[in-house]
């Protein structure tokens, strides 16, 4: 119980921390020129266009980073959206279906098939297989559900291996 406050609370300062620091960038939009890192900079070097471009075009990209890229980290999120987390939203309206996507050698193709009785699509990448080959295979294994049983036992080792 004390562990899983501990985790919430860290969570939360964690994203507001991200939030408090993805902000800091607008604050040079609305405070004189002599504030924070600019204070420090000659007049010459602040009217130089190219360093203002290179400025501004540095910290407006990473405090849009810093604004949003802590919701990445919530699995909440990710599981409910795992196609927008992996940036797949093509397959954000697929059919409950297994699609195994050979990633490394042409992204566009993939295949589909059933896995089970399951709602929710369950999505492989296959490397170095010939992509019906894959899909054969995966819809073989045991395990009464969408993932396989195998598959699970892998998920768990890897996630909590010492």
């Amino acid at each position: 119980m004390l562990n899983t406050a501990v985790k919430t609370i860290s969570w939360w300062i964690f994203a507001l921390l991200c939030i408090v620091i993805g902000l800091y960038p607008s604050l040079y939009f609305m405070i004189d020129r002599t504030f924070g890192l600019l204070s420090s900079k000659s007049p010459e070097l602040l009217n130089n266009m190219l360093w203002n471009i290179g400025f501004y075009g540095h910290i407006i990209p990473g405090g849009l980073a810093l604004l949003v890229g802590w919701i990445q980290f919530s699995k909440k999120i990710r599981n409910s959206k795992p196609l927008l987390h992996l940036g797949f939203p093509e397959w954000s309206n697929t059919e409950p279906t297994l699609v195994l996507q050979e990633i490394l050698d042409t992204p566009d193709e993939y295949v589909s098939g059933h896995r089970r009785e399951s709602k929710k699509p369950l999505f492989i990448t296959a490397a170095g297989i010939d992509l019906d080959q894959a899909a054969a295979g995966v819809e073989q294994m045991a395990g009464a559900y969408r993932i396989p049983d195998l598959l699970k036992r892998v998920d768990m080792l890897s996630k909590y291996a010492t």
